[in-house]
């Protein structure tokens, strides 16, 4: 092995001597060079050329003192007899995956000549020490010397290119005899052949072949130093063949192999490169988390090396991708602020403006827009960084600028893929700026001109949204404007569409909206029911809720102040969970539960109003009394009485309407008691405090009239019936039919006949079929015990008629036959002290 390697010296001294003759030969004529990198510690400097040179590349190290900089040591390769062969040479050699950047230089012939014999005069004075180096390099690893940069955010494609000049791609070592007849090969010898001819066609970016050849050489035990080489120029093998064909599978073995390297050589010399590798082909795989990760270690590990810029500014770019915006932000800054003429430094800009915009860090964001947009016109930034500088400036509400920069996006990528979204943007910018006519115009160009486009849809909705919210306005007949001129029609023909889709809620809270607004609150309500059910975590629920409480509420007032509880109680089942609960219109939710009492739905009307109970407030009194009284209609008079009870010292006389329902609670308890005249009283207190309230003067002259104060009742009752004629819609006839009887009883008891009588008439014209009948029986015998039997006669004649059954027949025969009985046996019944 070590004779090997000192062939393999020999040979390359030899070269370098030849190329000191060609040199001598043309001293006259300029010399250039290929400088690879530059470090501050000779030592990175020497290693990197000498791995360079174990891959078969003539490489040196110079030592140049830079002003102010101290001492630096630059790496080179090759001679070259003018600048364009030169470039060539390093662009075939950056093809190939051995260089990121470069420069040419001109290389000064008498420093050159002292390099060089230098350097020959060390090599061949010290190969074994070289060889030393070298298996220590591979097995150990020494801090890699920063590679170049490349210049894309992916590697470049290895491109077919012509075959370097024999000046720069030094024969393999088992080519350098060619001229002479070949010995028989050793099997060392064989095994360095192989994997030279492997190097060769790497050179040559025959990486499929390159690959073989590596694979092969490292089955027939290659050397130690030579195995890792070959091993991580295989990994480059797959790592190009993967790029340039596409081949995923290529690149996940690659993957492999650099992970692997970096595992087993943590401080190998060529670590950058691989890291740097192993990061692009996870951006490759669209594997951007892993990327970032790389990325991040990459410029951390290796902060002054070339790759470290585009790292830092590539795990930027990684953390957008994976949407860590906040990471994002942190990772441009930080490059803005490490190279401010840096390679990226346009794309860091944007790029912080942009992921701070998407955290709506606005104040941040403007700044570096401001910043950026002074370096550069706006037609020079990426276009990504265009798009959300429209949105950006939309979302801050400078709708002028966003519809400026999106107009400038329709100039310069006319036929990009989101020039819809474009469209409809700047429709929307100039909505915001209530220029209606303009907004309808663009959005008619986007229905016109993408009509199966989702864009189109939305522009439908916002058509029509514009003709909910701007109606009457002189439009012209362009496409679409009929969603302006009838939005509900447009609005219910776009939830018919099949591709409406994820767009439905947004439509049904729109129209919903519409219907409210042209007063068409039943229709609204159903709708708002039905988006609410449907969507039950929908993007709109919140909206949908709080416009369902709303109409909800509008439509328990209306009704409630026309006495119209049923549809109240529909309403309750339909939105009470679902929205109402969370309203904080107490009012309506108060009416609610009145309704549920009135109409009989004890058990919820108590709900609502525990529900009402579980928050203070002012109207905590009106609460638990409607408690009280819902407790009294279902029954428990015991907890109805024990509420009122407690409410009584907290409510005075002059509580208004409150004080005097909880009167009239009071006195209905005593009325179910039988306790009439205590009831009366109450009754009384709640009808000093509550004037022009007719059911309850109605309890109150109903109590007076079973205490036998008919005197007291009468004029009750008529205030009763006056009360009922101002407002017939709110008292039904039969109602008012009651009371009328209850005055005739009144009047017929104290002995006013002609009154009576009218009183039953009024109430046989307006109670129905079976309480007219009654209230003919009753005028009948009124007649009767005034004596006016032809009149009596001729009202149950009247009523037999209208009655038809023999009951009521049977009815008036009966009272007749009893009254004249009492007529002539009565007087025998009396008892000695007037009683019967």
């Amino acid at each position: 092995m070590r004779k090997l390697t000192l062939v393999v010296v020999a040979l390359l001294i030899s070269f370098l001597l030849m190329q000191d003759g060609a040199h001598a030969a043309r001293k006259s004529r300029q010399q250039f060079q290929i400088q690879v990198s530059s470090y501050k510690d000779e030592r990175t400097a020497r290693e990197h050329a000498g791995s360079l040179r174990e891959l078969g590349y003539p490489a040196r190290y110079e030592k140049i003192a830079i002003r102010g900089k101290g001492n630096w040591y630059r790496v080179y390769i090759g001679k070259y007899p003018d600048r364009a062969v030169a470039a060539a040479a390093a662009k075939r050699l950056k093809a190939s995956g051995m260089l990121e950047s470069f420069s040419v230089l001109e290389a000064s012939p008498q420093t050159e000549i002292s390099a060089r014999k230098k350097g020959a005069v060390r090599q061949a004075s010290s190969a074994a020490a070289e060889k030393k180096r070298a298996v220590k390099v591979a097995q150990e690893g020494a801090k890699p010397a920063p590679e170049p940069k490349e210049e894309e955010t992916r590697p470049a494609q290895p491109a077919q290119k012509e075959k370097p000049e024999q000046v720069s791609q030094p024969a393999p070592p088992a080519k350098a005899a060619a001229s002479t007849p070949a010995e028989p090969e050793s099997e060392s010898q064989s095994r360095i052949s192989l994997y030279n001819s492997a190097l060769a066609d790497f050179q040559q970016e025959k990486y499929r072949s390159a690959l073989e050849k590596f694979s092969a050489a490292m089955r027939e035990d290659l050397e130690p130093d030579k195995k890792v080489a070959a091993y991580r120029r295989m990994a480059d093998c797959r790592y190009f063949i993967g790029h340039k064909e596409a081949d995923n599978q290529e690149l996940l073995a690659a993957v492999d192999m650099f992970k692997e390297i970096l595992q087993k050589y943590p401080e190998g010399f060529d670590n950058m490169q691989a890291l740097n590798k192993l990061a692009r082909s996870y951006v490759f795989l669209k594997f951007y988390y892993e990327a970032k990760r790389e990325f991040q270690t990459l410029y951390t590990r290796y902060p002054d090396s070339p790759h470290a810029e585009e790292a830092l500014f590539m795990a930027g770019d990684m953390s957008v991708r994976t949407r860590n915006f906040t990471e994002a932000a942190e990772k441009f800054k930080e490059y803005v602020s490490r190279y401010p003429k840096g390679k990226f430094i346009k794309q860091a800009y944007f790029g912080a403006a942009d992921a701070c915009a998407q955290l709506q860090q606005d104040e941040q964001a403007g700044v570096f827009y401001r910043e950026a947009l002074s370096r550069w016109t706006i037609d020079e930034i990426p276009k990504e960084s265009v798009l959300n500088l429209g949105y950006y400036y939309f979302r801050v509400r400078h709708y002028g600028s966003a519809a400026d920069v999106f107009f400038l996006y329709l100039n310069l990528y006319p036929d990009d893929e989101g020039i819809r979204e474009v469209y409809f943007t700047i429709a929307r910018s100039f909505l915001e700026m209530e220029q209606y006519g303009i907004a309808v115009k663009f959005l008619s160009l986007l229905m016109e001109r993408y009509p199966d486009s989702r864009e189109a849809l939305e522009g439908s909705i916002v058509m029509a949204n514009i003709g909910v919210k701007k109606p009457g306005l002189k439009m012209p007949d362009l496409a679409g404007v009929r969603n302006y001129r009838d939005p509900i029609s447009a609005y219910n023909e776009l939830l018919a569409k099949p591709n409406a889709g994820e767009l439905v809620e947004g439509l049904l809270l729109q129209k919903s909206y519409a219907l409210f607004k042209t007063g068409r609150y039943e229709d609204a309500f159903n709708t708002n029911v039905l988006l609410v059910r449907a969507f039950p975590r929908g993007r709109y629920r919140e909206e949908g809720i709080r416009s369902l409480i709303s109409v909800s509420n509008h439509l328990v007032h209306s009704y409630h102040s026309r006495a119209d509880y049923l549809p109240i109680a529909r309403i309750y089942f339909q939105a009470y969970d679902a929205a109402l609960a969370k309203s904080e219109d107490r009012q309506a939710l108060y009416k609610i539960g009145d309704s549920l009492k009135r109409t009989g739905l004890l058990f919820d009307a108590k709900r609502v109003f525990d529900h009402l109970l579980s928050s203070a407030s002012e109207d905590r009194n009106s609460v638990l009394l409607a408690m009280a009284e819902v407790d009294f209609l279902r029954g428990k008079y015991d907890d109805a009485e024990r509420g009122a009870g407690d409410l009584s010292p907290r409510v005075p006389e002059t509580g208004g309407a409150v004080f005097a329902a909880l009167q009239k609670l009071k006195g209905d308890l005593l009325t179910h008691r039988g306790a009439y005249p205590q009831a009366a009283s109450e009754y009384a207190k709640a009808v000093k405090s509550a004037e022009g309230d007719a059911l309850l003067k109605w309890s109150y002259a109903k109590a007076l009239k079973e205490s036998d104060a008919c005197a007291a009742a009468i004029p009750e009752l008529r205030q009763v019936l006056a009360l009922c004629a101002k407002d017939k819609e709110k008292y039904p006839a039969v109602v008012r039919a009651e009371w009328q009887r209850a005055l005739a009883q009144c009047l017929l008891k104290e002995r006013d006949y002609p009154g009576a009588i009218a009183m039953y008439r009024g109430a046989a014209a307006g109670a129905g079929s079976s309480e007219s009948l009654w209230a003919l029986f009753d005028t009948a015998k009124a007649y009767h015990r005034m004596k006016n039997q032809a009149m009596a006669d001729k009202t149950f004649a009247e009523m037999k008629g209208q009655g038809g059954e023999e009951f009521w027949s049977n009815l008036a025969d009966y009272y007749l036959r009893e009254e004249g009985w009492n007529a002539k046996y009565g007087k025998y019944l009396k008892h000695p002290e007037g009683g019967r």
